[in-house]
């Protein structure tokens, strides 16, 4: 800005200028930003209450879609983004006395744990900002978020979060495996280069299956799980030349002409780590179903990066990047990024001329859509219903479907608390000497507490455990003879 100001030949601003105007445009683009996002809450809220999905206490619920990115793009190897407060680490480094200032420095664990506590941050306060409670989260949904989710239970320990893995992650996260994979020197040349030739053919393939699956004329898929994972675990056999349980629709012949890898595969033991490769697959055929994804999230993203120079300069000094993401708050919020920040600080709208321009603007995006039904990926995470009777809000609430079990809250609660007829396999298998059991809390030290596998009597546990290193092997005998876990005396 200096050398701009020099070469126009006129004064520039001093940095205790511009730091101040600066933290002064920051105050404006924060309550901006703030109430935008307050405006979505109260949206999301009265769209919740008209369709009747609020829980036993009467709060609404909505389903959100969440996402996190670097502030400087990494390339998946360099990760030098900046983070802290400059004027509290130059203290510390020289033993000075740290001046009072605003700090930015918000964190002190490991960046990769950002991603998990920002979200259960959104959770734990969603009630007190928006008067909602999340019911349902879209997105990369690591080990991680559902672990912190599950022990912080931020709505209870009988309300029950949904967890659905964004399709898009899960077929990157498919592919980008199987190429790791196939790029193991371990393996035969051969096979390698057979899987990574055909890459896509194998994301392909799970392509073909869902759509094959979602036109199937069932009103649920939960009673066709099983056949679902199993097709789903068949694929890489399909791609890798074994056709004998491969669905008609599939393959038009169970025979085929080409080569078979799967023996070379099993003998070098490269399709068990394939097989590991589809178990995410598997585990999250519903979400792959219900074909739901954080498209939502990658658009905000967008918007951010264009404030931020598309990720390329570091704008994570001061407040500086702050006041470019509540930027893109009120451009994806509101639309008019400029009338919004225009009325908050002059506190009036702009004039006519702008508005007219605005209109003539916005003319040709008032054409009729070539479809009046919702985009399958750009939409609403949730589709609403357009209208609800009380008599319908009512029985929605009092009755559980028995074909949509997965997706009913009061399904979740009551079952916590009962027998039913899923656990009877287990408790009859039990032995006469063994019982389950739950959480045992220390009585003297209530901070301890202990969950085993089962009980024998009144005086013996049992705690089962499988080591990683055995997973591969049939019985403990084998595990021990082949040396995966030592014998002790």
């Amino acid at each position: 800005m200096s050398e701009l100001a020099a070469s126009l030949e006129m004064p520039s601003l001093s940095c205790n200028a511009f730091y101040k105007l600066q933290n002064e445009a920051g105050s404006i683009l924060q309550n901006s930003a703030f109430e935008e996002m307050k405006k979505a809450g109260d949206e999301e809220r009265r769209l919740a209450l008209e369709c009747g999905d609020v829980d036993n206490d009467n709060i609404p619920m909505c389903t959100v879609v969440a996402d996190g990115q670097w502030s400087k793009r990494s390339y998946k190897t360099k990760f030098d983004a900046l983070s802290g407060c400059m004027i509290c680490q130059k203290g510390t480094s020289k033993n000075e006395i740290i001046p009072e200032h605003m700090c930015f420095l918000n964190w002190t664990k490991p960046s990769t744990a950002m991603e998990a506590d920002g979200i259960l941050e959104g959770f734990t306060k969603s009630i007190e900002m928006h008067g909602l409670k999340y019911n349902r989260l879209i997105g990369d949904v690591d080990s991680s978020v559902t672990k912190k989710l599950n022990e912080l239970s931020p709505y209870g320990p009988t309300f029950q979060i949904k967890k659905t893995e964004c399709v898009n992650h899960l077929l990157r996260n498919y592919s980008s495996k199987l190429t790791t994979l196939a790029r193991n020197t371990k393996f035969p040349i051969r096979i390698r280069k057979h899987v990574l030739a055909n890459i896509l053919r194998f994301r392909g393939d799970v392509i073909k299956a869902v759509k094959h699956w979602k036109n199937t004329d069932v009103k649920s898929f939960i009673t066709y799980l099983p056949e679902i994972r199993k097709d789903l675990s068949n694929k890489p056999y399909h791609r890798l030349g074994q056709h004998v349980n491969c669905n008609k629709y599939l393959c038009s012949q169970l025979t085929s002409n080409d080569t078979n890898f799967v023996p070379i595969a099993e003998k070098s033991g490269m399709m068990q780590e394939i097989k590991y490769c589809v178990l995410r697959l598997e585990y999250n055929a519903e979400g792959l179903l219900e074909n739901k994804n954080n498209n939502v999230c990658e658009q905000f993203n967008a918007i951010i990066n264009k404030h931020i120079a598309g990720k390329r300069l570091n704008f994570s000094q001061r407040v500086n990047y702050n006041n470019r993401v509540h930027a893109a708050v009120i451009s994806f919020n509101a639309k008019e990024y400029l009338r919004c920040v225009h009325k908050k600080i002059s506190n009036y709208s702009p004039g006519s001329l702008w508005k007219a321009s605005i209109v003539s603007k916005n003319k040709n995006k008032n054409k009729k859509p070539l479809s009046n039904s919702p985009d399958a990926d750009y939409g609403m995470a949730e589709p609403l219903p357009v209208e609800n009777s009380l008599e319908d809000i009512e029985n929605k609430k009092k009755t559980i479907s028995s074909q949509e079990q997965a997706n009913c809250q009061l399904w979740y609660q009551d079952t916590k608390i009962r027998l039913t007829a899923s656990l009877f396999g287990l408790v009859c298998k039990m032995r006469s000497t063994t019982s389950s059991c739950g959480l045992f809390i220390d009585t003297e030290f209530p901070y301890l507490a202990v969950s085993p596998d089962g009980l024998i009597g009144d005086d013996t546990v049992i705690e089962i455990k499988c080591p990683f290193s055995a997973r591969n092997t049939a019985c403990a005998i084998d595990t021990v003879n082949n040396k995966l876990v030592r014998k002790k005396n």
